[in-house]
């Protein structure tokens, strides 16, 4: 006869401020990477990494693991940066087009006879 075990459901892990820094020192650079690879700007992202840092502080004690902390970060970061863009009233990782290829595009959308482009 086979015993078989309960899965325990994990509850919110308890962290103290000393883990909570020892963790955010820990991922860090792989965090500020992360929001220096979306936006371009290391000042921003150093503002965005911080602002994560506030928030994972207060969402700690719903956390259950060192893995969902770190997945909460990243995508606390991701929608950070997307707010920040909304804000700056641009979209993230647009192509940036040759100069030969936007002269084109900008006579096509000025000029209403498109015979001299092609």
């Amino acid at each position: 006869m086979a015993i078989k075990k309960k899965a325990q459901v994990q509850g919110p892990r308890v962290w103290t401020v000393a883990e909570l820094g020892a963790f955010y020192t820990e991922h860090r650079s792989e965090l500020l990477a992360h929001a220096n690879r979306v936006l371009k700007d290391s000042a921003k992202a150093e503002e965005i990494t911080q602002d994560a840092l506030i928030k994972f502080m207060l969402a700690a004690p719903e956390l259950e693991s060192t893995e969902h902390a770190l997945s909460y970060l990243h995508r606390t970061i991701e929608n950070l940066c997307i707010d920040l863009f909304r804000l700056e009233g641009r979209r993230p990782n647009l192509v940036v087009l040759d100069d030969a290829t936007a002269e084109v595009e900008a006579a096509w959308q000025v000029d209403g006879d498109h015979s001299s482009v092609i």
